[in-house]
């Protein structure tokens, strides 16, 4: 750790600029370090400073993965505040880890809005980041035949997003890390298929609790 207890990535954001701090707290609730945190809220930085482009600390929470992060500053924010994008915490969520997801779900967070970019469901997002376990969470709770504002399907989604991994690494043969992690994406990708294949036949989600206990429309 650095001095004053900082992460070595926090630190020289925090030291840099000071007059803009904020920036390091977000970076230290985004990447996870809730005892650089504490000590950045002790030193008076205010976490109720929004981003650019409107996202606040318990977007950060999310993206973060670490839920003790999201209910510290959960007192500030409402788990249904949206940044510019649309996107509240649970967009945020998609891609961090298996539990957060979860936990805004038993918190009644609303699963069912849309962003304001294409219009993706959550499911669609999660297609779209590659997140196997988001994608396995969400089917039961979406119509997998739905289409987002530009007339895309969770298919049409991945599919891209296969086709694109498979460019890239027959492309980049001279690129080991690169082909390494095009190649990842191409079996993720590839499961998130197989999970969407065999829900193909089914045209409303099974066993998907009220729409409107998770905010959607009764």
């Amino acid at each position: 750790a650095a001095a004053g207890g900082f992460s070595n990535l926090i630190a020289p954001l925090y030291f840099a600029d000071r007059e803009n701090s904020w920036k390091a707290l977000r970076a230290a609730i985004r990447n996870g370090y809730p005892e650089t945190v504490e000590e950045l809220l002790r030193l008076g930085d205010d976490p109720r400073i929004l981003s650019e482009n409107g996202t606040n600390v318990v977007h950060h929470a999310a993206s973060s993965g670490q839920i003790s992060l999201l209910e510290r500053f959960s007192n500030l924010f409402s788990l249904e505040g949206a940044n510019d994008l649309g996107e509240t915490p649970v967009f945020h969520a998609i891609g961090s880890t298996p539990e957060m997801l979860r936990h805004l779900v038993k918190r009644h967070a609303n699963i069912y809005r849309r962003d304001e970019l294409r219009g993706d469901n959550l499911l669609q997002v999660a297609c779209r980041k590659g997140s196997v376990f988001d994608v396995a969470f969400l089917l039961p709770f979406f119509d997998i035949h739905e289409q987002n504002l530009i007339g895309e399907t969770v298919f049409d989604i991945t599919n891209q997003r296969l086709h694109f991994a498979m460019e890239r690494y027959l492309e980049d043969q001279g690129d080991d890390d690169l082909r390494l992690e095009m190649g990842s994406r191409v079996r993720l990708t590839r499961m998130i298929l197989n999970l969407l294949n065999e829900r193909i036949h089914v045209a409303q989600p099974t066993n998907s609790p009220d729409r409107a206990e998770f905010g959607g429309e009764e």
